[in-house]
């Protein structure tokens, strides 16, 4: 399995499961905690909210993580050392 694909699998079941027990706590205002965890509409919320986590919100981090990585860590550091390359050759003429 490709490292996309656990890293989307990874974030998208964490958030899956994560929203999913966020609306059941929610739910549990209105209902007894039993007929919230019990019912066959979190069942199909579960399955819904992780399979947008992994297709949709694992490939939009994907996407932003590899942006990340392939951007200069800053501005700053990149204008140091291009600052630092034009004095050392303007030192060694």
């Amino acid at each position: 399995m490709s490292e996309r694909w656990k890293y989307q699998i990874r974030i998208g079941l964490f958030w899956g499961l994560f929203m999913s027990l966020g609306m059941t706590v929610f739910d549990c205002f209105n209902t007894s905690f039993e007929e919230a965890i019990v019912s066959k509409y979190i069942f199909l919320r579960v399955l819904i909210f992780v399979l947008t986590g992994i297709f949709w919100i694992g490939y939009d981090s994907w996407k932003k993580k590899i942006k990340r990585e392939n951007t200069p860590k800053s501005t700053s550091q990149s204008l140091h050392l291009q600052t630092k390359g034009v004095l050392l050759q303007h030192h060694q003429e």
